[in-house]
């Protein structure tokens, strides 16, 4: 169990600390040590909806925006209705491609449920006051449909210079490209400073919250608005979650580990977590928990002392998983883990609804009784059919190393029959498992 910790009480300064000591503070404007806000202030994060899902490499802004919730602060989850149709060039070679309306609409309502489902799970991770407040999702198409173009380009946007936006590094790499940059993707800051003005006139809004890759948009827009305001408005920036390669993990870089439990299963999420390194452990669990850094500690103590029972990895997934899709989401990751890694039994159990459902996103490939009756006699013949395999050159080599499992069984001889009766479960599914981390389904018709 995590230890639940009470930061209610939290000056910001002091939630900047707690975020720092988290490893989650990559650059923050000047915040005062003695800055006090109103009841009922407010911090963002914005996320524009070029996708139906978050992925983990999201979390690593909203969990800050929990920290603040729990210290007494208003958190805002912007959804991009109308920046996410001009697109930001942050992190791009060239211009996105253009969206609809109706495609933008549906994935704010599927972030929103997203959003809405983690806040809800994090208080059973830390604990709150009754006076919580509650996240408040919104979309910044609402402010932006009646806005006069003119009337914008001739008032707000006058205060943005040029020659400063020509500066920042996202412009510049983008101007240097094969594709360069559009007007649209150029203006991309202008909308973004003006979400955070429109917040703070609205909702006291005085912190931004964003990826790292946002500081310069983040940075001037701060500036921008302590001159209109003169208020203290401030912006920090997370680190981004990368890659065993040091690439950004993200749908740009088609490496996402999604949060919806329809494109990325409780199970793959756990397994995710579960397969972090042991020199990224630590650093995971203090971004990626509410657990208290003593408890921290304790785990990676027991962790260094039986490495081989994976302590730390396990809490970590276990943390995350249950934050992103509940205790039932964890329930069905962990007795897909224990089907398919421990006990051969229980996945010799479980129902065809009990498969379809714990193991729903996982890659599956469809193949015909008949089909495999008539053309294949040796087991390679059959699995090189799966997508992470495609020949029987790398099916057999992977028999040879001891690495291919099918229904948790290993497989020894690269001449071994198949057998219908043998490897198919319940007449409807077998599951392979290459090495210790992939898993794949063939689903018989």
């Amino acid at each position: 169990m995590t230890t639940p910790y009470n930061m209610v009480t939290l000056s910001p300064s002091l939630v900047l600390q707690v975020l720092r000591n988290r490893l989650l503070l990559k650059a923050s404007t000047k915040i005062r040590g003695d800055l006090v806000h109103k009841p009922g202030s407010s911090v963002y994060a914005g996320f524009d909806p070029t996708s139906d899902s978050l992925h983990v490499g999201h979390l690593l802004t909203i969990i800050p925006l929990i920290h603040f919730q729990h210290a007494g602060y208003q958190p805002i989850a912007v959804l991009g209705g109308a920046t996410g149709m001009i697109g930001d060039p942050s992190g791009r070679t060239k211009d996105r491609e253009s969206l609809s309306t109706d495609f933008v609409q549906e994935n704010i309502i599927k972030m929103s449920s997203i959003l809405s489902t983690i806040f809800s799970n994090s208080l059973s991770l830390v604990s709150v006051t009754p006076a919580q407040p509650v996240l408040k999702i919104l979309n910044n198409a609402d402010w932006y449909r009646d806005i006069n173009v003119i009337e914008f380009l001739s008032g707000f946007a006058r205060s943005f210079r040029v020659g400063a936006m020509l500066h920042k590094e996202s412009v510049q790499l983008r101007l240097q490209s094969e594709h360069g940059i559009s007007f649209a993707e150029f203006s991309y800051p202008i909308f973004q400073a003006y979400d955070f003005f429109h917040l703070h006139q609205n909702y006291k809004t005085w912190l931004q919250i964003g990826g790292g890759d946002q500081w310069g948009n983040i940075s001037s827009g701060c500036e921008l608005l302590n001159k209109c305001t003169q208020e203290d408005i401030e912006g920090l920036t997370v680190p981004l979650l990368l890659s065993s390669s040091g690439e950004k993990i993200s749908k740009t870089a088609n490496n996402a580990i999604w949060l919806s439990p329809n494109k990325t299963s409780p199970f793959q999420l756990y397994q995710f977590f579960l397969q972090t390194p042991d020199d990224t452990v630590h650093q995971y669990l203090l971004n990626f928990t509410f657990t208290s850094f003593e408890e921290i500690e304790r785990i990676i103590l027991d962790h260094l002392s039986n490495p081989e029972k994976r302590i730390a990895q396990v809490h970590l997934a276990k943390q995350v998983t249950q934050l992103v899709h509940g205790e039932r989401g964890l329930e069905e990751a962990l007795i897909s883990t224990k089907a398919l890694f421990e006990d051969q039994q229980l996945l010799y159990s479980l129902s065809r609804d009990s498969f379809e459902k714990l193991f729903k996103s996982v890659p599956s490939v469809s193949l015909s009784k008949e089909e495999v009756k008539s053309s294949a006699d040796k087991l390679v013949n059959v699995v090189y059919h799966l997508p992470g395999i495609n020949s029987r050159k790398k099916a057999r080599k992977l028999i040879e190393s001891g690495a291919l499992h099918i229904n948790s069984k290993k497989v020894e001889s690269i001449d071994e029959k198949w057998s219908h009766d043998t490897h198919v479960i319940r007449d409807y599914i077998s599951v392979i498992k290459i090495g210790k981390k992939t898993v794949q389904l063939i689903k018989w018709t």
